[in-house]
């Protein structure tokens, strides 16, 4: 029987946490990402999106589809929103993830099974996985990458405010993955990694 390692990829935000999963993925890791199982809850589940409408209001929902941005802007800078949002969702999110857990595990397929989670320390699940990746980046160059996605610097900050000190979560995690380089030189540091993870 195949033994399947949970790793979890977390670090601050636009530090490079989906594109280093999207690589363990080229290498054949089984990913998911939270946010996109997040995105999928809000977009299918339709008593959810009428407790949404109840709690930010009728605009956050358009063609039964959740406008992210919306939300967002909403709650971003507003915690108490912020807070009863994820008590809403993230039980939905965790549930779906076992899920696939459990799908992934009796398939047999895979040797990692690797989850993308940004509030990994914040929301206290570091205890599920086997090894917690870093994915670290100086701030000015994550807030350039977020930057060139549309967001503002206050976005950045706002966003930022979420999470715990950079250090404390840095200091529980198994392995610190530096991605200040171009994408040639952390594909090749991310394909030694997947072989450090599945073979030790």
């Amino acid at each position: 029987m195949l033994a399947l390692k949970k790793v979890a990829v977390t670090g601050s935000v636009a530090s490079g946490k989906s594109l280093v999963c999207d690589l363990l993925g080229e290498c054949g890791a089984f990913v998911v990402k939270m946010d996109d199982l997040v995105h999928q809850i809000l977009d299918t589940d339709l008593p959810l999106q009428r407790q949404l409408t109840s709690l930010l209001g009728e605009s956050v929902i358009s063609n039964q589809k959740a406008d992210r941005r919306k939300i967002a802007d909403k709650v971003f800078g507003a915690p108490s929103l912020l807070e009863q949002l994820e008590q809403l969702v993230h039980p939905k999110a965790f549930h779906l993830l076992e899920e696939i857990y459990a799908g992934v595990l009796k398939s047999q397929k895979y040797l990692l099974f690797v989850v993308e989670f940004p509030l990994l320390f914040e929301l206290n699940k570091q205890g599920f996985y086997d090894q917690i990746i870093w994915v670290e980046a100086s701030q000015d160059l994550c807030m350039r990458r977020f930057s060139s996605r549309g967001g503002s610097s206050e976005q950045y900050e706002q966003r930022n405010q979420r999470f715990y000190p950079t250090a404390f979560k840095k200091g529980q995690a198994d392995l610190i993955l530096q991605n200040q380089s171009d994408l040639a030189s952390l594909r090749r540091t991310v394909h030694n990694l997947y072989h450090q993870l599945t073979t030790h």
